[in-house]
């Protein structure tokens, strides 16, 4: 006996079927076919409008005009739940998610989105030029010294690039 997938364990007469595929038009039902819920008082989940609001926050308005409504389920896809949603949910602010995702960045190694990230940080007044070369000395204990000397220089670069403004 194993400790592999299932720990061992193994079901006793279970059989594999394919799955079969809805049919088109069926085995959806209508928010409206439940008892005291209308089409009138369902909340859009989603809201477009929102993300954007917190999107040109986060990024200060720095990231340019991004496509209309509908012209891109990519775009769409992100401002209603990644930054409508995520974003905005008050349980961290946007510093606390900042740090985060500067974090996980420079883990990857991303130097395009580790320069937005650290301009919008020390733009908005998240963190100081100081705070930033603290966190890439801090960072370049967990990312190893190849991505960590990439935070440096991004870091900076995005201070040089405010003092010239």
């Amino acid at each position: 006996m194993g400790l592999g997938f299932g720990h061992g364990l193994q079901r006793r007469g279970a059989s594999c079927r394919p799955l079969r595929r809805a049919e088109p038009g069926k085995g959806r039902v209508s928010p409206a076919g439940f008892r005291g819920v209308t089409e009138e008082n369902i909340v859009k989940k989603y809201d477009r409008d929102r993300g954007l609001s917190m999107f040109d926050e986060v990024y200060c308005g720095d990231l340019g005009q991004l496509p209309a409504a509908g012209a891109s389920k990519f775009i769409d896809h992100m401002l209603e739940t990644l930054f409508a949603e995520l974003w905005a949910d008050g349980t961290l602010s946007i510093r606390d998610r900042r740090l985060l995702l500067l974090g996980a960045i420079a883990a990857q190694g991303d130097e395009t989105t580790l320069t937005i990230q650290a301009r919008s940080a020390l733009k908005r007044g998240e963190l100081s030029g100081e705070q930033l070369d603290a966190m890439a000395l801090f960072l370049t204990q967990y990312v190893g010294y190849p991505k960590g000397s990439r935070v440096f220089r991004v870091v900076n670069e995005v201070k040089a690039g405010a003092v010239k403004k």
